[in-house]
Formats: structure tokens, C-alpha cells, sequence
């Protein structure tokens, strides 16, 4: 469709549609050409994964959809999601996604050298371990239940990130990876294998696609070598998380995801200061350093990783980095995933909770759409019938909707 075509039919109407109707269409239609559609949209929006633009469409299908009576809508967006930071299972990880399988592709030797990493020097990376974003679901529904209760019915939207709040800069995650590894390396890793971190906190890292393609030539000729060497050994099971943490280290390091973007807080901030003392030990919705230090939750996520996902029996040591008055707790694999009703002040106080701070101002937002509670129209909130025409935003012109 050309221009022109796409300025009638938008003239015309025939371009007006709701996100949800978008997503039914797609639905509809073969797979191979919503595919190809699909990733149309996703690149004249900028998208990197269509995990992301998944949930884009998924929070506006749900921000347009009418609900009868004086209902709130609450909407949490998560950063990257890692291990368990707190009570009762500090440590805890659940499979090779996300970091965690980044942090076994490191620990297994996939890292040749330094520049085999996709992200520049100057790269946040934006982890939230999963209780923080747990507790701040639970806070945010309760805020939206108090929203409805009082008849003012609200768009509420947080962010579960820590850009703002404890930014986590590229060379400090790989410094803790760097010393944590070489202190307790894991049963299986490949042959040659040296942690690469930055030699200082000045070096700069430009991403390049040679230097990535030669790292990742010299891993795979490792990784087939090791995994014939395992499979002639009768071992599987290695030889499948070998290729599982390879996987893993593929998907996300790749220079696509080379982007920080600083979310604001300022909602969860809010809602920490509505929140009793009690609540706000209990249920930290803005993860900060007097909470916990990176180092600190980096020994953490190592040792979870080592215990329940390189299956090792031994303790992990503790390296000079994390300061002494830190516990490591042994990492177990859960019964039941819950927070204890009874658990002590001691506990708190050993796996790094504390109650709340006072909040910081800062001068950086989400680059996307706002953070905090937004008040909608009684046509849009409370009404049953569909929302009309009149406010759609047209799609791009290669998705005309006949």
C-alpha cells in the first residue's frame, strides 16, 4: 500500500481499530502472514522482541476494554526478572530464562573475551529480583481495590525497575560475575575458560559484530566438542544444559538489546509511603541499596544458580567483594512458593530487608509512556457499551483491517 492508498483509507475510517480487534485479526489470519505483518509493526515501533511487543498490546487491549461498574485497572511493568532476594527462599531461580541463563552462558566459558559482549560500557542493566516485583503487585492491587472502593475508578501503572532506583551499570555486573565464578566454578564449563570483566571502571566497550561473530565461532567449536565428548560418556543431561545455557546466551546477548531506558518509580514510591511500616518490610516495592547491595544479590543469584540449576551439593564461597556482615544462605529448592506468615524480625534482617527510605527525586522518566495514576472518563470506565471510533489510534498502513 502506498502512501496515498494509506491516507484514503485512514480518511475513510477503514484503519480504525482496537488493539484488541488487531490481536483477534491476527489471530485469524495464517500464521506465516501474521508473522510477517507482525514484525512489520514491530520495527516502525521499535521493538527488539515480540515478548515486549506481546505485553505492549496486551496492556492496551486491557487499557480499552470496558468493564461494568466503577472498576480500577493496575498494570505492573517488570524490568528483568531474577532471582529470589528475600525470605523464604533467598536465591531461588526457576529455569534458564532471563538472567539467569545469561549468568550460566558466563559462568559456562561462552564469554571468550570482552568484546564478545553485545552491550557498550555505558549499558544499565535493569534487574528486579521477582519478590520485589511480587510485592509490588500485591501493594498495587490492594491500591487499585481502595481506587474502586472509593468510587474514582483509575488507570494506575507501575514499574517494577531499578534503573532509577539502584542502577546496575555493564561493568559492575561482570566485575560480581567475574569474582564469583572464579571463586566457585561451576561442574561443567568449557575448556580455556577465563572470566572476562573490565580492566578498569574507565574502559570503554563499543559493540562489535566482528569481534561477536569470531567469540561465537570459538564457543561453538567448543560446544561440539564437549557435548560429543559427553554424549560418548553416556551424559545427556549435560550435554542438554550445555546447549540450554547457549540458547539462552544467544537470545540475550545480542546487540538489539543494546538500549537502557530509565524507568521511573515515582508510582511504587507513592505507594511505599501509603504503606504501614510493617507492609513496607514486608512487601518492598522499590528495590534500593539500602535493601540490598548489587554485590551482595549478586552472591545470591550465583549461588541459587549453582545449587538448583548446575545442580552442585557444595556451598558457594563468598568472595572479598560482598562486605562482612553478609549471610549467604544456602539456596534449596521450595515446597511451597510463599512468604511465611511468621517470619522473624532475624529473618528480615539476615536476607537484607529493611523498612522504608525516604524517596530521592530524580530527573529521568519512562521514555515510552507515563508512570503513575492516571484518571479515566466514565465513558471509558464505566460504561458497557464498546468503545467508540472516535479516540483509536490508526495502526501503521501495512496493516489495513478490511
Amino acid at each position: 500500500m502506498t502512501d496515498a492508498e494509506y491516507s484514503a483509507a485512514a480518511d475513510a475510517g477503514k484503519l480504525a481499530t482496537t488493539h484488541a480487534e488487531f490481536v483477534t485479526a491476527m489471530l485469524e489470519r495464517p500464521a506465516e502472514e501474521a508473522d510477517q505483518d507482525i514484525l512489520l509493526v514491530m520495527n516502525r515501533l521499535n521493538f527488539a522482541s515480540s515478548y515486549a511487543f506481546g505485553k505492549y498490546l496486551t496492556e492496551l487491549s486491557v487499557e480499552e476494554y470496558p468493564l461494568p461498574g466503577r472498576v480500577s485497572k493496575v498494570f505492573v511493568r517488570p524490568s528483568l526478572i531474577c532471582s529470589l532476594a528475600g525470605a523464604p527462599y533467598p536465591g531461588y531461580v526457576a529455569g534458564y530464562g532471563g538472567p539467569a541463563g545469561y549468568t550460566m552462558g558466563y559462568a559456562a566459558g561462552f564469554f571468550s573475551h570482552i568484546t564478545s559482549v553485545a552491550y557498550g560500557s555505558d549499558y544499565i542493566m535493569d534487574l528486579i529480583p521477582a519478590d520485589v516485583v511480587a510485592a509490588l503487585v500485591l501493594a498495587a492491587a490492594a491500591a487499585g481495590l481502595v481506587s474502586s472502593s472509593s468510587g474514582t475508578p483509575a488507570l494506575a501503572i507501575y514499574h517494577a525497575a531499578s534503573a532509577e532506583s539502584h542502577p546496575c551499570p555493564l561493568k559492575l555486573v561482570f566485575d560480581i560475575m567475574g569474582k564469583f565464578w572464579e571463586k566457585n566454578p561451576p561442574p561443567l564449563r568449557l575448556p580455556l575458560t577465563w572470566y572476562p570483566t573490565f580492566k578498569s571502571i574507565d574502559e570503554r566497550l563499543e559493540p562489535s559484530a566482528v569481534y561477536m561473530t569470531i567469540g561465537r565461532r570459538v564457543t561453538l567449536t567448543k560446544i561440539w566438542g564437549v557435548s560429543c565428548v559427553l554424549s560418548a560418556l553416556g551424559k545427556p543431561r549435560e550435554a542438554r544444559l550445555l546447549s540450554n545455557a547457549y540458547k539462552a546466551f544467544c537470545v540475550y546477548n545480542s546487540r538489539r538489546y543494546d538500549r537502557s531506558i530509565t524507568c521511573a518509580v515515582d508510582g511504587a514510591r507513592t505507594l511505599q509511603a501509603q504503606m504501614t511500616p510493617e507492609d513496607r518490610q514486608l512487601f518492598p516495592v522499590v528495590w534500593e541499596e539500602s535493601i540490598m547491595s548489587w554485590e551482595n544479590y549478586g552472591c545470591l543469584t550465583g549461588s541459587g544458580i549453582r545449587k538448583l540449576l548446575f545442580r552442585t551439593k557444595e556451598d558457594s564461597v563468598v568472595p572479598d567483594c560482598v562486605t562482612p556482615k553478609f549471610q549467604a544462605w544456602p539456596a534449596a529448592e521450595p515446597k511451597v512458593l510463599r512468604l511465611s506468615a511468621h517470619a522473624t524480625d532475624a529473618d528480615m534482617a539476615v536476607t537484607g530487608w529493611s523498612s522504608g527510605v525516604d524517596a530521592i527525586p530524580h530527573s529521568k522518566g519512562d521514555q515510552r509512556r507515563p508512570e503513575g495514576i492516571v484518571n479515566l472518563t466514565a465513558k471509558a470506565m464505566c460504561e458497557d457499551s464498546p468503545v467508540s471510533n472516535e479516540g483509536r489510534r490508526p495502526l501503521p498502513h501495512d496493516m489495513l483491517l478490511n
